[in-house]
């Protein structure tokens, strides 16, 4: 039996990151019964909250555990019981690299030299790669990957950044995101949450949106985005699909975001025709199956993406991040992408009508789509379950 420790965003704010962990212990499990695994978190309720203590344990990493996140004691004899390390999530990147309480790398430089002294397999498992901007973070990123046993990569724009900065392309597996294999929530369950939120009945077409309150603090200040006049475009749009006769669904993936979108609300005029979910009261599963229930979908943050793309949603990138734009030309649909620099409430519109307008044809393209990923990221656990988790 293997004891993997999972090195990953599991602050238990962000549904993507859950659903990432998810689908690893899920899809794990299935690949290599039996399997156990240790998470690094800040808070051990996050997990134990969600799954059993005998297959998940969760490894305390705050500074009276004598650790600065991923550096410290907790994690080190984790790592030490542990038959595998994974890299998850897209935890690799320079954003803040010299801060460690927001930047994994500069974690990572420390954390996975450890792991090759304790004779433990390191695998950067179905991640993505970037933004790798400065000369200091392409170092760290090719520092940590030269010393990683497989690197298995989510897309192939990952790929290319890393091929960029010196990894050898023999040494890189292009698979899929985790997520796409997430096991959304039953049905029955969707159904009680619809209820909740007065739309079990709704008999009106409905539009999921996905917003993130960073909106501008991604993009270049030389770009022009506002937040004020973003924020006014973006409740514009959803009164134009209101008039259009959608129901409106914002499904917000980041507790973080849940306050910036009823500061979207407060611009409606059709408040009454918009409902707020977010996973502050809904976990990563039981979002994926709402999503599951929209006609199409309209995202920023990624994960909220995949999720509904994971659902046959046809969805439209609003792309406030490269990783957006990387995952629509993944998903074979550039033309679904707006630039948040260019986003408008009728270019919104234009985007679902242009969905709405060959529906069928463009919904068998997108499922045809989607199961060429979750078949890759099935592949993934496989090669895991056989490469790293076979227990003589």
């Amino acid at each position: 039996m293997a004891n993997v420790c999972v090195l990953g965003s599991n602050s238990g704010r962000n549904a993507g990151d859950a659903a990432i962990l998810s689908s690893i212990i899920h899809n794990t499990l299935e690949a290599a019964p039996g399997t156990t695994f240790e998470v690094p978190v800040p808070r051990k309720r996050d997990i134990y909250s969600r799954y059993a203590s005998d297959v998940v344990r969760a490894i305390p990493m705050m500074p009276w555990n004598l650790s600065l996140r991923f550096i410290g004691w907790t994690t080190a004899r984790s790592i030490a019981r542990s038959d595998a390390v994974l890299i998850t999530d897209g935890i690799i990147f320079d954003i803040k690299l010299l801060n460690p309480l927001f930047n994994f790398l500069i974690l990572l430089v420390f954390v996975v030299p450890l792991a090759r002294i304790l004779r433990k397999p390191v695998i950067c498992f179905l991640v993505g790669i970037g933004p790798l901007d400065s000369r200091l973070g392409q170092k760290c990123a090719r520092f940590v990957c030269d010393r990683c046993d497989a690197i298995w990569v989510r897309e192939h724009d990952s790929k290319t950044l890393l091929q960029s900065v010196g990894i050898p392309a023999e040494r890189i597996q292009v698979y899929a995101d985790a997520a796409f294999v997430n096991p959304p929530a039953p049905g029955t369950r969707v159904d009680e949450i619809m209820n909740e939120n007065g739309l079990k009945d709704c008999d009106q077409k409905m539009v999921g949106i996905n917003i993130n309150s960073y909106v501008d603090q991604w993009l270049k200040a030389s770009e022009g985005v506002d937040k004020a006049d973003f924020t006014k475009a973006l409740a514009d749009g959803l009164d134009l699909l209101v008039d259009d006769g959608y129901q409106i669904v914002l499904l917000l993936t980041q507790i973080m975001d849940i306050a910036y979108a009823h500061e979207v609300l407060e611009l409606a005029r059709n408040k009454e025709k918009i409902t707020v979910m977010g996973n502050d009261r809904y976990s990563s599963e039981e979002l994926m199956g709402v999503m599951g229930r929209m006609t199409y979908f309209a995202g920023m943050r990624l994960h909220s993406l995949i999720l509904a793309s994971a659902m046959n949603v046809p969805c439209i990138g609003l792309a406030y991040a490269p990783k957006v734009r990387h995952f629509m030309d993944l998903m074979e649909t550039p033309a679904s992408l707006i630039e948040l620099t260019a986003f408008s409430g009728k270019k919104l519109r234009a985007q679902i009508q242009r969905l709405a307008d060959d529906d069928e044809a463009i919904r068998t393209a997108y499922s045809r789509r989607v199961k060429t990923l979750k078949d890759q990221a099935y592949s993934g656990y496989k090669e895991l379950a056989e490469r790293y988790l076979q227990q003589p």
